[in-house]
């Protein structure tokens, strides 16, 4: 017969949170939740890859932009969309890779998040660079702000809105 493992005391050493800060556990899942210690630099590389794996898992772009509209953020499906990989935008100047945007309306939109915190819903047609055909676009932008509320730059939702084109041109 198994022996049952001595019943821990709720006050115990083991049960009590570190010294700097409050303890957690990993659930199934990989998640943090209240009751063990780990340690901070632990936590925040699991926060990171956690952080990351969302990004790229996506169905829709993710672009984060800094205030000088900088590429410091860019998944997998926006490497598809706009056939550039994330190692060619990276730290570089959006309209410097995309300089049709100037004249879509983007540029405009992203001014405004920038300057007036506003959320902008803008969409616009450019050249799918693995076909060569037209493709339409939806990008949702609004301010990525620091933790004081400062705006820091902008975080754009993209999503490819072509074929609901087309089904709207056929009507």
């Amino acid at each position: 017969m198994a022996k049952n493992p001595p019943r821990k005391d709720a006050n115990s050493a083991e049960n009590s949170p570190p010294a700097n800060g409050p303890a957690t556990t990993r659930t199934a899942d990989g998640l943090a939740s209240p009751g063990s210690s780990l340690t901070v630099a632990g936590d925040l590389m699991e926060a990171a890859y956690f952080n990351e794996q969302v990004i790229q898992a996506a169905q829709q772009g993710i672009v984060v932009l800094d205030r000088d509209q900088r590429i410091r953020a860019w998944n997998l499906y926006m490497e598809q969309l706009s056939g550039r990989s994330a190692t060619e935008v990276l730290g570089r100047r959006a309209l410097d890779i995309f300089p049709f945007l100037s004249n879509s309306g983007l540029a405009a939109a992203w001014d405004k998040v920038l300057n007036e915190g506003r959320y902008i819903t803008t969409q616009f047609g450019m050249i799918d660079p693995r076909t060569g055909r037209q493709q339409y676009v939806t990008d949702s932008s609004g301010p990525l702000r620091n933790a004081a509320g400062k705006i820091i730059g902008i975080i754009a939702s993209l999503r490819d809105i072509t074929a609901v084109k087309k089904t709207e041109a056929e009507l």
